[in-house]
């Protein structure tokens, strides 16, 4: 599913990643003991923070140059 919604919706290595990473994160949260449920839906929330800042980001023109050509 990570591999058809990015295609179409993620511009960018950065928002690429987030979601892979979050995955990451969240298995390591299992070894957390007590603290996994509490620590995965942290990470879980950070991830949709991270998401959602990275798109509302303006793209960045293209740098010229600034040679006529």
């Amino acid at each position: 599913m990570w591999a058809l919604h990015s295609r179409h919706f993620k511009a960018g290595i950065t928002q690429q990643l987030v979601l892979p990473t979050t995955a990451l994160l969240v298995i390591c949260c299992t070894f957390l003991g007590d603290w996994a449920v509490l620590a995965a839906g942290v990470v879980c929330a950070l991830s949709v923070v991270a998401g959602e800042t990275l798109a509302a980001r303006p793209a960045r023109a293209p740098v010229s140059s600034g040679l006529a050509g």
